[in-house]
Order: C-alpha cells, then sequence, then structure tokens
C-alpha cells in the first residue's frame, strides 16, 4: 500500500536547484521508493525485500542520499509508469 504521511511523499532539494519527488510502497515484505526530477527525465525505484526493509528514518534517509547523491542514485534508475498509483 502507498505509504502517505510523515514527510515520505514530499519533495527534496539536491543542493543544485533541482526538486526530487518521492512515493513510498510498502507491503508485507518488501518497500520500494520510486523517484523522478521535476521533468521526469529521471526517474526510478529503490527496492528492499526481506530483511533490506527500512524503518521510516531510514527511508528517509535513503531518500535523501538518491536526491543529493548521483553515483548511488544512478544504481536504482529506470522508467516507472505513471501515474504510479494507477499501475503499481
Amino acid at each position: 500500500m502507498w505509504w502517505n504521511g510523515q514527510g515520505l511523499d514530499r519533495s527534496i532539494d539536491d543542493g543544485h536547484g533541482n526538486n526530487w519527488h518521492f512515493r513510498v510502497w510498502s507491503g508485507i515484505s518488501e518497500q520500494r521508493i520510486y523517484f523522478w526530477d521535476e521533468r521526469k527525465e529521471t526517474t526510478g525505484v529503490a527496492v528492499f525485500k526481506n530483511n533490506q526493509t527500512l524503518h521510516i528514518r531510514r527511508i528517509k534517509d535513503r531518500m535523501i542520499k538518491i536526491a543529493k547523491d548521483k553515483s548511488y542514485r544512478d544504481g536504482f534508475l529506470c522508467e516507472p509508469s505513471f501515474p504510479l498509483e494507477k499501475f503499481y
């Protein structure tokens, strides 16, 4: 289910004037952090399964790292279908 509230559906500035947007999906044994830039030119999803699932504080930390660290972000690049809520 989509995790709304607790600041997980906010945008984060990467320090270079670019805003990154996030949506978090959480299931029984899997969490997904979907992300995209303003123009949806760079998109991706970070998937954490089973024992890799994260507490909310760690999810927020990963969101910040995705926004600010290009090399980390590059490991999760893909093209999810938008609007996310319709397809996932």
